[in-house]
């Protein structure tokens, strides 16, 4: 999908409920719908193999993300915590992860039938399944994905070199 589509479904998403949104920390987004009676076992199916959270774990701006069944599998949730403003990273979620996330939330009471392309009523789904988020999961609150990742990169390299001069020289 087009930028196109990824800011109206931030903007659509904005204008649901932004402090339901953003909870009590910016770049909380916690939903939680109803999965379909009967459809319990086909969620836990998708959510057993398709490895959603793996495949997105290197996605800018994504701290944390988990996707899970409670109340016996009659409840589905997502959890995520992206770098600020959330609304425009889980639009880019969505929207590069349309086909999966269409075919997981499809078993959900509300989904639209044309499903995340249908930017307006998926919109409404999103708003109606908000739920207010009093914690955030980031070992780092206050640096972005980015700047992590630049950190980690810097320590391998330092560590690597650290260990180059370690080395007992050569004899010449």
């Amino acid at each position: 999908m087009s930028a196109e589509g990824e800011a109206t479904l931030s903007k659509a998403i904005k204008s649901a409920d932004r402090d339901k949104c953003m909870g009590r920390q910016p770049g909380e987004v916690t939903l939680m719908h109803r999965v379909r009676p009967g459809q319990e076992t086909v969620v836990a199916a998708l959510l057993d193999s398709a490895q959603f959270c793996d495949r997105v774990r290197h996605l800018e701006g994504v701290h944390f993300l988990r996707l899970f069944a409670i109340d016996g599998g009659t409840r589905l949730v997502f959890c995520g915590d992206f770098d600020a403003p959330p609304e425009d990273r889980f639009a880019r979620l969505c929207l590069r992860y349309q086909m999966q996330l269409d075919e997981l939330w499809s078993h959900c009471t509300g989904f639209p039938a044309g499903g995340i392309a249908d930017l307006q009523a998926f919109s409404a789904f999103v708003a109606t399944g908000l739920q207010p988020c009093g914690f955030r999961y980031s070992a780092f609150p206050q640096v972005t994905v980015r700047q992590i990742q630049k950190a980690l990169d810097w320590k391998r390299k330092t560590v690597s070199f650290q260990i180059e001069l370690a080395k007992k020289p050569k004899s010449i």
